[in-house]
């Protein structure tokens, strides 16, 4: 799931074709509600795009160091940034929902 905000590109039929290609589900943020849902921005998406960045950046880093002249560095696979979903799921008391999605764990006891 890719929860998008209500700009006009993100209802561009080959936007929302694509995102159909990856078997994607894009629900629309309704106008005026990036208020409402700011904490999820700042407690759960924020976190998660530093810890990814660090990963990428990593997993650049290590790439990078194996490369022959003149060889570009490669894009990193879905294989790759699922696992590292995964491996945040492990370090930072995540789950990984269907689709990829993430949730935070909570103490229901």
């Amino acid at each position: 799931m890719l929860l998008l905000d209500d700009f006009k590109c993100h209802k561009q039929p080959e936007f929302v074709s694509k995102l159909a290609e990856y078997n994607t589900v894009s629900p629309l943020v309704p106008p005026h509600y990036t208020s409402i849902l700011e904490p999820c921005d700042v407690g759960i998406n924020k976190p998660l795009k530093d810890r990814l960045k660090k990963l990428a950046n990593d997993w650049r880093a290590a790439k990078y160091a194996t490369l022959y002249p003149g060889e570009k560095l490669p894009c990193p696979g879905r294989g790759e940034i699922l696992g590292w979903l995964k491996q945040r799921e492990r370090e930072d008391n995540f789950i990984v929902e269907l689709g990829g999605a993430l949730l935070p764990k909570f103490n229901r006891g």
